[in-house]
């Protein structure tokens, strides 16, 4: 910023037109319309007057930028930033569960059933197996992913979302055992989804720690290590159950 502009900032910060400055220094309005547009510029008197005027020093008028507080507004837009950043998040998040929900019941058909019917239908012997039987525990681990996006824990909750849908859909399609087994009545895929789940915790906090961006190698070891993981919670599950 010139002198010039900084004058003409400082005249208008104190509500005083050109005419009320000139009178105040005991000059023309021409002189001060000329220092603000950088025809001339005031003597070393004037400019200690001038100074004295405007409520600054001569060093703000001749080298630096005006300091001045940051603006409130500036403030309010890295707040309402900060929360729309929180709330996309924690709406992906809804998103994914809503989806995962509303899939979850296609199989029972709408046959027979009301739309309220249809969304509230809670019995496991009716909805897929994996689906209803974990359908009330669902909701704590949608809250822990919900909780961490609105906490800002974006990474861990993306991790604890995908260790959920990795879970369920390795539980419902590979969790049968050939033999009937006392637990589950010859279904292990409640044990897979929790222990996937659990594992997604652990895996959500070191990238959380960690924050590798998503487009590096770390964050491609990660991922790896979490569908891998997952795999061989599985065949651990089948093995030893």
């Amino acid at each position: 910023m010139k002198m010039g502009e900084r004058i003409a900032k400082l005249r208008k910060e104190k509500g005083m037109s050109q005419e009320k400055l000139a009178e105040a220094l005991g000059l023309s309005r021409q002189a001060v319309a000329k220092w603000e547009t950088g025809q001339s510029f005031p003597s070393s008197g004037n400019l200690f007057k001038l100074a004295e005027v405007l409520g600054t020093d001569v060093d703000a008028l001749l080298k630096g930028e005006l300091e001045s507080p940051p603006a409130p507004s500036d403030d309010f837009a890295e707040v309402k930033k900060d929360l729309r950043k929180r709330l996309l998040a924690a709406g992906a998040v809804a998103g994914a569960y809503l989806l995962y929900y509303l899939l979850g019941r296609l199989p029972i058909g709408f046959s027979g059933y009301s739309v309220v019917g249809w969304l509230t239908e809670s019995s496991p012997l009716v909805l897929p197996y994996l689906y209803g039987w974990s359908a009330g525990l669902v909701w704590f681990v949608f809250l822990l992913s919900l909780g961490a996006a609105l906490g800002k824990k974006y990474r861990f909750a993306s991790a604890v979302t995908a260790g959920h849908f990795i879970g369920y859909l390795l539980g419902e399609w590979f969790g049968d055992r050939p033999v009937e087994i006392y637990l589950c009545h010859s279904h292990i895929g409640w044990a897979v989804w929790i222990v996937v789940v659990f594992f997604s915790v652990v895996m959500g906090a070191v990238w959380q720690k960690k924050g590798w961006p998503v487009r590096s190698k770390a964050f491609a070891l990660w991922a790896g290590v979490l569908a891998g993981g997952s795999v061989v919670l599985l065949l651990l599950l089948r093995f030893f159950a």
